[in-house]
């Protein structure tokens, strides 16, 4: 929650501040937040509800099955399984989502699970139906391609419940409201994260490829591999070789027009051709690129 200060006095301050402050709390429906961090608990009645249901529906389940038919049982079965489900989600802390800037840990029935945003493709809903009956909606998501962690499980996950993982819980909230504010924190994650996009894992392997000192013509691998740790070998060796090609290209197309025009106004021209086959380079290595190009121009004599 956050707090409004005015230097305002009286009366009318105070009832406004009490009264947005409290909007605020109803708004953030239970949700704590502390340093850009958000932990969802589970509604009270969300679980006290699932108890009578389930009560309800393993007893009249045994009522058929001892009046009527077999048939009872199997379905006091169904509805046994989700009493403890519901017992243990009264008990303090222990169900509850909680996110942060580096991604989301989920804690149900004493475990708790963390996954980086790094590892995250998309979050929707998922309905979940059993005999073709609705039952309920949940939030699944899918791992980005570049995630190898159990693969081959997951692929056979999304095939039986057309997601590779899920929040098992909604937490008070409507499944598309979850999804809506997970899918929102996974977008200002993407924004601060400098591997996301392919643009910008091209432009921090070109920013390691230029590097000078200790770093000066070595491969890269290793640097990128600590930036962007869910590339693999493969990408990794992609990115080293591209980045080698587009730094020496971009050299030798300054020593080309310096040859043709002299070091002046070289610049615009240069830009130009090279954006023209390398359009992902950002300004801060166009500059570095064009900076260094000039120096080798200079120290070999070229267009003076």
């Amino acid at each position: 929650m956050h707090f409004r200060q005015s230097n305002a006095g009286g009366i009318n301050v105070g009832l406004h501040w009490a009264w947005s402050n409290l909007i605020d709390y109803f708004a953030m429906d239970e949700m704590t937040e502390i340093q850009a961090s958000i932990t969802l608990y589970n509604k009270k009645w969300s679980a006290i509800s699932l108890f009578l249901i389930s009560a309800a529906g393993v007893a009249g389940g045994i009522w058929i099955g001892m009046v009527k038919s077999w048939t009872g049982f199997f379905i006091a079965g169904l509805f046994v399984r989700w009493l403890p489900i519901a017992i243990v989600q009264r008990i303090p802390g222990c169900p509850y989502l909680h996110v942060d800037q580096s991604g989301f840990t989920i804690s149900n029935l004493f475990r708790r699970n963390t996954v980086p945003w790094s590892a995250v493709d998309q979050f929707f809903v998922v309905t979940i139906r059993h005999t073709g009956i609705w039952v309920r909606q949940i939030v699944g998501f899918n791992f980005v391609p570049s995630c190898h962690q159990l693969k081959k499980f997951r692929q056979f996950a999304k095939i039986i419940g057309k997601c590779e993982g899920a929040i098992p819980d909604t937490y008070g909230k409507k499944a598309n409201e979850l999804a809506q504010f997970l899918n929102e924190r996974l977008e200002i994650a993407r924004s601060n994260d400098p591997c996301y996009s392919l643009k910008a894992r091209l432009n921090l392997a070109l920013k390691f490829a230029q590097e000078w000192g200790e770093n000066y013509g070595r491969p890269i691998q290793g640097r990128l591999r600590q930036a962007c740790p869910n590339l693999h070998t493969e990408e990794l060796d992609h990115f080293n070789d591209v980045a080698r090609v587009a730094m020496e290209c971009g050299y030798d197309l300054i020593f080309i027009i310096a040859k043709k025009r002299g070091r002046d106004g070289i610049w615009p021209e240069w830009r130009e051709s090279y954006l023209a086959q390398y359009p992902w380079v950002d300004e801060n290595n166009l500059a570095r690129l064009f900076s260094t190009g000039m120096y080798y121009a200079w120290k070999d004599g070229v267009g003076q």
